[in-house]
């Protein structure tokens, strides 16, 4: 992406990446659950049943550290 300089340290890489990201949904008009009209009382009444099924499913295996059941019930709730 040429986001940061390749002498960038790591967490400057990152935050330069997350920059990025976000720039990117903006540009794609990514919208949030809640735009989707995603009823917010349902939701949070399913996120740890989810976050318990993504960490059953393996997937989180790849991420170089495994996050809990709580690490991910946070990422759920940032992108409502």
């Amino acid at each position: 992406m040429g986001a940061a300089d390749p002498t960038s340290s790591d967490a400057v890489a990152v935050e330069k990446l997350l920059e990025e990201l976000e720039a990117l949904n903006r540009e794609l008009e990514v919208p949030r659950l809640r735009e989707l009209g995603v009823d917010h009382e349902h939701f949070e009444s399913i996120l740890v049943p989810m976050a318990e099924a993504a960490l059953a499913s393996g997937s989180p295996d790849f991420n170089p550290r495994q996050p809990s059941t709580e690490e991910i019930v946070g990422l759920y709730r940032e992108i409502y």
